[in-house]
């Protein structure tokens, strides 16, 4: 009942965007990450089919600065794709004269948007954080204004992944949507969910593995290249060096033997085997051929500033594709980095290890932009208990700091991670944004200390609380 309400508020908003005159130029708002640059890249298909006038602006996160440069922007109709649900209440005040849709999942403020569309699933009671993303929003909206979108289903369960709402298989929406995307360019088959499975040589899928994080394995090549010599797998074979997909059967069972040894600390070892979600139309050893390396090109590109990058890839733009290449070896370098950081300093003061949560202070260590990406890592690694609330934070160019907060492992449905950090910045100037797995907000450096003793004070009060 809830999916269908759903299903209809956003049949009535294509309906009524359809009804706009073509004359009118139509303003996109996005955000940077996968989930945002996949929602950007199946609106200016659906824009791009109509033959509309548009524009897309890919921005950090809609702070109150750059909510006041687009109220002063002299169009009449704004799509926010993966932000917005908290900027209704401003919508309303400053923006009267201007039709909006919102196409988001992140939590709400305010559900009344009085000049335009508010889709967003929580509204009717579905999962934002787990069972649809901001692209499957964006694509169920699309495929209302014409049902042709439908092709690029594909596009919408890139975003999922990049949003971390795969886990093992999807639930909710995204499964009808990975319906939809298996009737035109998908495949799903079991196998080795690494990154690179498909387009990097083995040792290279090893080296560069963050997610999972192998001990002894990751970053260092020529450990790679002795564990691969132990356990007999040869790896250069013809003048050329092999693939995963290019092992036999044999080889395959003695690498998947040895790496769950190596992850035998690692809390959920037996998840680097799973479906893997492949398009059919690429070649093997393309960057794109995988979906979940896809949806990491995507966040390596926004990360890095390059957002039309990352949308020309959805849009097969042979350019982007050759631009991609570069832009993750400089991204593969900085995660590994991060993490090398991350280990390197666990137990230091930078690092603040508790029973029920970790404070991960990076200051210019590592790049802003990464440090919501490094966190979601860390929270699946395995190394902590299942619940434990990770906070990181990171310097900004602007003299502010941005801060990450995740949740330790997939399935923790009773912890909300946005209030606890509204709860944690009360009293601070903050623009706070997200969902129950995944927040981030901005502060001031000037409140960096604060911020710290007030996360001690929180978590201290909680365990004092439960005790009772």
């Amino acid at each position: 009942m809830t999916l269908d309400l759903f299903l209809d508020n956003i049949k009535k908003a294509a309906s009524d965007f359809n009804n706009i005159d073509k004359k009118e130029h139509i303003r996109v708002i996005s955000n940077y990450d996968s989930d945002g640059l996949t929602s950007a890249a199946l609106l200016t298909k659906a824009l791009k089919n109509q033959d509309r006038i548009f524009s897309i602006r890919i921005i950090k996160q809609l702070t109150n600065k750059i909510l006041k440069e687009i109220s002063l922007e002299q169009y009449n109709i704004f799509i926010f794709a993966d932000l917005g649900s908290s900027s209704v209440d401003f919508f309303n005040e400053n923006m009267k004269d201007k039709k909006i849709f919102i196409l988001d999942h992140h939590q709400i403020k305010s559900s009344s948007l009085k000049n335009g569309f508010f889709i967003n699933p929580l509204l009717f009671d579905i999962d934002g954080s787990k069972e649809i993303s901001a692209a499957g929003v964006s694509y169920l909206f699309t495929k209302s204004l014409d049902s042709k979108n439908e092709e690029n289903a594909h596009i919408a369960i890139i975003g999922a992944i990049g949003d971390s709402q795969e886990n093992k298989g999807f639930i909710g929406v995204n499964n009808l949507i990975l319906e939809d995307a298996k009737k035109y360019n998908l495949e799903v088959r079991n196998g080795l969910r690494l990154f690179g499975a498909y387009s990097r040589p083995i040792h290279k899928v090893l080296q560069f593995s963050t997610d999972p994080y192998i001990p002894g394995i990751t970053g260092d090549e020529q450990a790679v290249i002795s564990f691969l010599e132990e356990i007999g797998i040869n790896f250069y074979s013809n003048g050329k060096y092999k693939k995963l997909h290019e092992l036999t059967e044999i080889e395959f069972q003695k690498l998947t033997s040895a790496l769950l040894m190596k992850l035998s600390n690692h809390e959920n070892q037996e998840d680097i085997f799973g479906p893997v979600y492949l398009l059919k139309t690429e070649s093997d050893d393309s960057l794109t051929k995988d979906l979940k390396e896809f949806s990491t090109l995507l966040n390596c590109a926004g990360r890095l500033n390059k957002p039309s990058i990352g949308i020309g890839l959805c849009l097969n733009d042979k350019y982007s594709k050759e631009k991609a290449q570069e832009l993750i070896i400089e991204y593969r370098k900085e995660i590994t980095n991060g993490l090398e950081w991350f280990y390197n300093n666990r137990n230091k003061e930078n690092i603040i290890e508790h029973e029920n949560f970790i404070l991960i202070n990076a200051q210019g260590f590592i790049r802003d932009s990464l440090i919501g990406t490094l966190t979601s890592m860390i929270s699946r690694s395995g190394i902590f208990n299942e619940g434990l609330i990770l906070i990181s934070m990171a310097y900004n160019l602007d003299g502010n700091i941005k801060i990450s907060t995740r949740i330790s492992s997939y399935n923790i449905n009773n912890i909300n991670v946005k209030e606890i950090l509204e709860s944690i910045l009360n009293g601070i100037n903050a623009e706070i944004g997200g969902h129950n797995e995944a927040a981030g907000a901005i502060i001031s450096q000037a409140d960096e200390d604060i911020f710290i003793k007030k996360v001690k004070e929180y978590f201290t009060k909680n365990i004092i609380e439960n005790m009772r």
